[in-house]
């Protein structure tokens, strides 16, 4: 098999762990149609939502790397890709992901604009410490959701806590805990986790069993609100790739990035196993119900190529419902992974993500601008129109916005990626409204990833 091109899989062994509300009412009064609706949201988690999770199975390298990701839609009426957002990906000296800042698309000018949250992972070795998505502008700084896992002596995660935070008053609105317990073979055999809301709490316990090879054959997980009257939920069947040749170290790689999983929905670099399919069953009465699977396909060269969701009706007949196509370049790394739905007895595209690579090169020569940066405005005074100038060595993005003297964002100019070299930019001494603003003292602010620089001038009428 080969490990170097393929696309990881396992996390989609996984769902189960991913809950994305609060369980309510009494989960004795479960019905077929919200427990459907909870498992679609378990998979738009893990495989869809707003950012596809994408996991390159090419091995950590200094020479390649995942610099960009754009998520688009299908515009039914058009049949035209539209941008939504997308991430730039940089990196440390040892090819470690360590900074994502996210870019969402505006039609109407048709450019990237910053949406100022920005993820920062820290990492000790080759382990993932802590997780943190902030949001960052001018002054307003604050901590949005912040992940952090604990290891024992063996690498092997005990603990990944995740906590989101109100936006405002910066309070503590969820948590979520998982707590991982291992046997004697240091194989983990649960998973406890708790999920905190205002709310309430909701209790998972998920059991995993292995084959004599180590690979994940089968998860169980039990349910409860409070922590009492615990009942059967969900069961995963995994069945293998005659070519597979995993074993418990893919397992035990997804679970030390995790966190990482969760955070980005997008890029890490993981083992991964061959699956033929995975049937998910829930409980029903006094007996597992068979509902869904997921069947896979594969190229030639063991690359993933479809991953269908498809639904049980009876007597072994599936009906579709939706599918995963990934499509490689010729280097055989992943570029493009399509969302389709069944529809009417065919397939209509719905979503996609593009991922780019590039070479990697140190944080030293790549990102990091020089403490020092040449800016100007010309004239100054001026009336009614200034010239403002500056010169990047390296390409990054940056924002340029004019403050009045109160200190208030008057005007955005420039708020997207470009590239090095030398700007220029024009203006017109108005707001962002299109509207005059009066004479006075302004500032011009120029800042990217790691640095910050202002310029005054003065407007005269």
């Amino acid at each position: 098999m080969s490990h170097n091109k393929q696309f990881c899989l396992i996390v989609f062994l996984l769902f189960v762990m991913l809950v994305s509300t609060a369980l309510s009412g009494s989960i004795d009064e479960r019905s077929e149609e919200y427990l459907h609706q909870r498992r679609a949201e378990k998979r738009e988690i893990v495989q869809g939502g707003s950012k596809a999770l994408l996991k390159l199975l090419n091995p950590p390298s200094r020479e390649l790397v995942i610099t960009e990701r754009v998520f688009q839609y299908l515009e039914w009426d058009s049949e035209i890709w539209i941008n939504w957002d997308r991430e730039l990906f940089y990196y440390d000296n040892n090819a470690k992901l360590t900074n994502v800042p996210l870019y969402y698309w505006d039609e109407f000018s048709e450019q990237w604009y910053d949406s100022f949250y920005r993820t920062y992972i820290t990492w000790n070795n080759d382990l993932i410490d802590e997780i943190k998505l902030r949001y960052e502008e001018d002054s307003l700084e604050y901590d949005s959701m912040i992940i952090t896992q604990t290891f024992n002596n063996s690498g092997q995660v005990t603990e990944i806590i995740w906590e989101e935070y109100d936006d405002y008053f910066q309070e503590l609105v969820y948590e979520m805990i998982y707590q991982f317990l291992y046997d004697d073979d240091d194989r983990i055999e649960a998973i406890v986790m708790t999920e905190n809301t205002p709310d309430g709490s909701f209790w998972m316990n998920i059991y995993l069993f292995y084959d004599d090879n180590g690979r994940m054959l089968e998860l169980i997980d039990e349910v409860s609100l409070g922590g009492e009257d615990w009942m059967l939920n969900e069961r995963t069947l995994i069945e293998y790739h005659p070519d597979d040749q995993s074993g418990y170290t893919e397992v035990q790689s997804f679970f030390n990035f995790l966190g990482l999983n969760i955070a980005l929905d997008n890029v890490t670099w993981l083992p991964a196993p061959m699956f033929d399919a995975q049937y998910f069953y829930i409980w029903s009465a006094s007996s597992w119900i068979l509902k869904e699977r997921e069947a896979y396909t594969y190229y030639q060269d063991n690359n993933i190529e479809t991953i269908a969701l498809e639904s049980y009706v009876t007597d072994n007949q599936w009906e579709p419902m939706d599918r995963y196509l990934y499509l490689y370049n010729t280097q055989g790394f992943l570029e493009e992974l399509l969302h389709q739905y069944y529809y009417y007895g065919g397939w209509d595209d719905q979503y996609r993500v593009l991922l780019y690579m590039d070479e990697h090169t140190d944080v030293e020569d790549e990102i990091l601008q020089p403490s020092s940066i040449d800016i100007t405005n010309y004239p100054n005074p001026f009336n009614p129109e200034t010239t403002i100038q500056f010169q990047l060595n390296y390409s990054e993005p940056i924002n340029l916005s004019i403050i009045n003297i109160k200190g208030q964002r008057v005007r955005t100019l420039i708020n997207e990626y470009r590239a090095a070299g030398e700007h220029r930019y024009n203006w017109d001494g108005k707001d962002d409204v299109g509207e005059p603003l009066p004479s006075g003292i302004y500032f011009y602010h120029l800042s990217g990833k790691t640095f910050s620089i202002s310029g005054k001038m003065l407007l005269l009428k």
